[in-house]
C-alpha cells in the first residue's frame, strides 16, 4: 500500500490472472472500495498465469507494477513489470519496454 495525492492504494491479484487497485482516503476503508482492475493476463504465454504479489511504484512521474507470474509451470515463475498508459495510477498498464 501506498500514499498518494492524500488517497492510499492498495495493488491486488485476483483470479491468478488479473491485477487490481483499491483506493481509499483511510486505510481503514480500503476494503470498501471494489478496486479497479487495471490489468489482465494474456491468455497464453509465459505470464499468463499465476499472477501474484503486485506491487505499484511511481518513478520518474511514471506509474510501474512489478508482479510476479508464469505460464502455469511454478518452474517457470518470473518477475515482470507493467507501465502505466496514463498519469491515473488505476489507468490502464502495459508491458513495460524491455
Amino acid at each position: 500500500m501506498i500514499l498518494h495525492g492524500g488517497y492510499y492504494y492498495y495493488t491486488e491479484s485476483r483470479d491468478q490472472r488479473h491485477i487490481c487497485i483499491r483506493r481509499s482516503r483511510a486505510i481503514a476503508g480500503i476494503g470498501q472500495d471494489e478496486g479497479a482492475c487495471v490489468w489482465s493476463a494474456p491468455l497464453h504465454g509465459m505470464n499468463s498465469d499465476n499472477v501474484w504479489a503486485p506491487e505499484l511504484h511511481l518513478i520518474d512521474g511514471r506509474w510501474y507494477i512489478y508482479y510476479a507470474a508464469d505460464d502455469g509451470d511454478n518452474r517457470n515463475h518470473r518477475m515482470w513489470v507493467l507501465e502505466s498508459e496514463t498519469s491515473d495510477p488505476r489507468g490502464k498498464y502495459r508491458a513495460a519496454a524491455r
